[in-house]
Order: C-alpha cells, then structure tokens, then sequence
C-alpha cells in the first residue's frame, strides 16, 4: 500500500507538478462486484483525480467475508480528469464534453460563474453527505 501511495504521489507531483498542497487524500473502503477492500481516494482543487483500491476480500450475500488468496491493487486515474488537472479548467466537463457543455448552459440559459466555481471546487471533496460528522459544521 506505502508504495502504490508513494509512486501515485510522485506520479502526481513530479510528472503532473502538481504542489502536494493541493493534493487531498481521504481513506475510504470499496465494496463491490463481490470484492471490497481499503480504498485511497485522491483530490486535487476539490475533484477526485483518482483512487486506490486494495482489494483483500470477497464478500458474500450473508454480510460474511473471505480473505482473497490473491490480493489486487486497482488504481483508477481517468484520462479525463488529467486533461482537467492540465488545463485549469474549473470542471472536467469543460475540458471534456466542450460541446454538450456548451449547448446544455446554452439551452438551460444557465449562467455559469466561473469564480464561484473556482472557489468552491477545491472544498468540494470534503462534502460526501454519507462520510461526514455533521454536515453543517463542514458546510
């Protein structure tokens, strides 16, 4: 786990020079698919660039649980998000669906402000309803 963290966070500070600053990681657990395990998801400026699964388990129908005999690491980075880091942008969206992006804040008539989006992205990953103490207190 040490290294999959260590060679993600030089992935993401040496090769993307992304300050570590900006850099949040929140510990979780993944279940699914019939496999569940220990999970490290990564931020940065308020969006999850990508996580770290370690998947130890596989669960059953009863809530009981085995050891795997063969433990996995999946770590889940979407090019999406990369072009995103790159480009500044204050969504994934703008970088990556440029032309739906357009015509929904066209045809909604939505008026987008992007500096309040820039403010408040980076708190954004701090705002899981179902991982938080008391939601208001974060709020």
């Amino acid at each position: 786990m040490e290294e999959t963290l260590e060679f993600n966070h030089r992935y993401l500070t040496e090769t993307l020079g992304i300050s570590p600053d900006e850099i949040t990681y929140i510990e979780d657990v993944w279940g699914g698919g019939g496999n569940l395990g220990p999970s490290l998801e990564y931020f940065v400026r308020g969006m999850e660039v990508g996580n770290m699964v370690f998947t130890q388990y596989k669960t059953f129908h009863d809530g009981s649980r085995e050891e795997l005999d063969i433990t996995i690491i999946d770590v889940g980075l979407g090019l999406e998000r990369v072009a995103w880091l790159m480009n500044g942008s204050p969504t994934s969206y703008q970088d990556v669906f440029t032309t739906a992006y357009g015509y929904m804040v066209e045809v909604l008539k939505m008026n987008v402000d992007e500096e309040v989006w820039a403010k408040f992205g980076p708190y954004s990953c701090t705002l899981n309803v179902d991982e938080m103490d008391d939601y208001e207190k974060t709020w």
